[in-house]
């Protein structure tokens, strides 16, 4: 029959390898997986290389390259539209949400 761990004293997380509290753990993970920071032609290759094959949502492409749809993002897709990079193509869904696909040339 399984037995249920208790963690909550001291004792406990010491007798199977744990230290530190839950919030230092969760803390400890986040810096571990901190996005790299990536310079504008790197996001800007990336971009092309995700949009070469089909027609991506601003979501799709944030999540190809695993970031998230932030403000310098879309800036970035959207100029990159104008200096010729992408092709912007906007659909209308049956709810009346707009809808920005893109495309690299």
């Amino acid at each position: 029959m399984a037995q249920t761990i208790q963690l909550t004293s001291p004792e406990q997380r010491e007798l199977f390898g744990l230290d530190g509290t839950v919030a230092e753990r969760s803390q400890q993970l986040k810096k571990v997986q901190k996005q790299s920071r990536w310079g504008r032609q790197e996001a800007q290759d990336m971009i092309i290389r995700a949009c070469s094959y089909r027609e991506l949502t601003r979501r799709e492409i944030t999540k190809a390259l695993d970031r998230s749809k932030c403000p310098w993002m879309i800036a970035l897709i959207e100029g990159m539209v104008k200096d010729g990079f992408l092709t912007c193509r906007s659909d209308t869904m049956p709810n009346g949400v707009i809808v920005y696909k893109y495309i690299s040339r």
